[in-house]
């Protein structure tokens, strides 16, 4: 029985077992896990994730369950299990199967066949060389912190009463290295990390110079006095920031009122030069998927356009609640639990100036290599509050390194205080995929000695 035969299989048993509708979603992968410390691998983890989950409608209350055990007996019991725990929940109209949709046909290049077949000593190998590229970056490398590589793959399927039934088989695998640098008494941690579809894809020595240069850069670092300035985010840095405006931009936070834009739908909340987007469907996008958690085809969302909120990321649920139509936002992390909303590919539009160029334009500013967040960012209030080292910048030129200290505002405030966006977009995996470049923010408090 394939997978897409497994799913329609379990509909069509929790049908019996009493469901007005239900819906079967299946995944199997592999994730592997390798860590490398001074050339030697100090640990070796593979396991597989295989089971489905069901969800089942009955009298507009829904119930969800999910198992391991793929036999019969066991498909009988969760589908069983499901309708009684319908039975048992609250009826909510607005909890419903999404309308069918016909997919497109495109491929969007999120499966490496090779990967699977990949024999381990080749990724242990690229493990070494990432390591090996962070300490001949820089003779102030001088220990690894942590060397890890991680890879995943396999299938998903989906299939529902409403006649929805597609699969798709996906992979991902990065590679991220920590090291240590020293100059005298004084210690520095950077990281680096490349990622990808593919082993092929990979790239060992960007992590490693990328590493190397995080770690030595603030190296001498001292504090400045405390005062307002432009501030300068590497794409990093402004990738965090990002990923807390993306989840403030789900629909499921403003239903919970739990999000600073609450109530802001159709305001200017951001600079002109601000266009956010979320794009489920991008040709080889490491948070691409044919379809969501629950079966509608991905597509582009733009959210902040021009600075202006234009709307939210929805599953169908949050859609049908606040009257707007799912974005195809449905998030499913695995079998084991049903759908949320969540980004796919979530990005800053870049603009144009390489990052050299914004930084020549600072008159004075800090230019954040590091952010350390503590609990200092909150969508929900919009403070924005972090530990900060980089390089401090007088006339366009670096004058020298800082650390300990604190750059703060709200979110709303550094949105709006975008006067310019870099040309290098770079993607950084975390809650969806965030892509960002380097911005400039006119002013922020730098709060030193």
């Amino acid at each position: 029985m394939t997978a897409l035969d497994l799913c329609l299989d379990l509909v069509r048993r929790a049908r019996a077992a009493g469901a007005d509708e239900a819906e079967a979603f299946f995944g199997d992968h592999t994730i592997s896990t390798i860590e490398v410390r001074n050339q030697a691998v100090e640990s070796l983890i593979s396991a597989t994730q295989r089971g489905v989950g069901i969800r089942a409608l009955v009298g507009g209350a829904t119930g969800y369950a999910y198992t391991s055990d793929l036999s019969p007996a066991g498909l009988d019991e969760v589908a069983g299990i499901a309708v009684r725990l319908a039975r048992e929940a609250t009826p909510d109209p607005d909890r419903a199967l999404p309308e069918t949709i016909p997919l497109p046909n495109q491929d969007l290049e999120i499966f490496d066949p090779a990967l699977p077949d990949t024999p381990v000593e080749q990724k242990i190998d690229l493990l070494r060389s990432v390591e090996r590229s962070a300490h001949q970056a820089d003779p102030r490398v001088k220990d690894t912190d942590l060397t890890r590589y991680v890879d995943t793959y396999g299938a998903t399927a989906l299939a529902n009463s409403r006649g929805f039934a597609h699969a798709y088989q996906s992979s991902f695998c990065y590679a991220l290295v920590s090291v240590i640098a020293r100059a005298g008494d004084e210690s520095q941690r950077g990281y680096g990390y490349t990622f990808a579809h593919g082993l092929g894809d990979l790239s060992p020595v960007e992590a490693g110079e990328r590493a190397a240069y995080r770690a030595v850069v603030t190296l001498g670092g001292r504090q400045v006095p405390t005062q307002k300035c432009a501030v300068v985010m590497e794409p990093e840095v402004a990738a965090e920031l990002l990923g807390h405006v993306a989840g403030a931009l789900s629909a499921e936070a403003i239903l919970k009122g739990r999000s600073m834009f609450l109530g802001k739908q159709g305001q200017q909340v951001a600079a002109p030069l601000v266009t956010l987007v979320d794009q489920g469907n991008r040709v080889g996008g490491l948070g691409s998927e044919p379809f969501d958690g629950e079966g509608v085809p991905t597509g582009r969302t733009e959210l902040i356009r021009a600075g202006r909120l234009e709307g939210w990321l929805h599953n169908t649920y949050t859609a049908r609640r606040l009257g707007a139509r799912s974005t195809g936002n449905a998030s499913r992390p695995s079998f084991r639990g049903a759908p949320g909303v969540g980004p796919t590919n979530f990005w800053l539009e870049p603009g144009e100036p390489s990052p050299e160029q914004l930084r020549a334009g600072i008159k004075r500013g800090l230019h954040v290599v590091l952010s350390k967040n503590v609990g200092g960012i909150n969508a929900v209030t919009g403070d924005y509050s972090v530990g900060a080292s980089g390089l401090w910048i007088e006339d366009g030129q670096v004058a020298h390194p800082v650390s300990q200290v604190t750059i703060a505002g709200t979110m709303l405030e550094m949105l709006k205080s975008v006067v310019a966006v870099g040309s290098d977009l770079r993607w950084i995996p975390g809650t969806g995929v965030i892509g960002a470049p380097t911005i400039v923010l006119g002013e922020m408090t730098v709060a030193g000695g």
